[in-house]
């Protein structure tokens, strides 16, 4: 391997594994930096991320990555190695395409607990209390009863507030049933688990 790439292969994010048979090819700056650098196999681009370019600050400017001699992605960088461009091979439109931006990952605003029902009666009027709602003993443990007698699970008994809402998960197959605390906001969930785990 050739020392220049030995020594830039260590910043990479995708370096290349030279094997045997590879043809690797490269090119200088002025300075006497790495410019390119290609790996071919049997006369074309080899299978993997085989062909790089730098700048003369030695940053990765452009990789490429290829498949059977296919250019299937490739990568541009600034000269600060952020990502300017990145494309990825489309079989639908035989060309390049724009990678596609994943959504953001955001966490539901769900609290979740488990709890025995002789904690449900003491804690829940303070629970209806603190969610702005209307607590009805009875019917909670009509809930409770009904769904005993048909084995039912995942039947739930709701408790609904303006923003927030209180279910029960009845699974009478275990002694504790699950809730989950609904949260329209996310700094109502921080307070509603503050709040529910510190009494279920």
């Amino acid at each position: 391997m050739d020392f220049h790439y030995r020594v830039i292969k260590f910043f990479l994010l995708h370096p290349y594994t030279e094997k045997p048979g590879d043809v690797i090819l490269k090119q200088f700056h002025s300075n006497g930096t790495l410019h390119l650098y290609t790996v071919l196999k049997n006369e074309r681009s080899a299978n993997g991320w085989s062909h790089k370019i730098f700048c003369e600050n030695k940053c990765l400017k452009q990789e490429e990555n290829y498949s059977n001699g296919l250019l299937i992605e490739v990568i541009k960088y600034d000269e600060s190695s952020v990502i300017t461009a990145h494309k990825i091979w489309s079989n639908r439109l035989k060309q390049l395409i724009d990678k596609p931006a994943h959504p953001k990952l955001t966490r539901p605003n769900v609290v979740v607990g488990y709890a025995f029902l002789s904690a449900y009666l003491e804690q829940l009027p303070a629970v209806s209390e603190f969610i702005h709602a209307y607590y009805d003993r009875d019917s909670l443990l009509r809930s409770f009863h009904a769904d005993y007698k048909r084995e039912a699970h995942g039947a739930t008994w709701t408790m609904r507030g303006e923003q927030m809402s209180f279910s029960i998960y009845w699974n009478h197959d275990e002694v504790s049933h699950q809730w989950h605390c609904h949260c329209a906001k996310e700094e109502l969930y921080w307070k509603a688990r503050v709040f529910l785990e510190g009494r279920l």
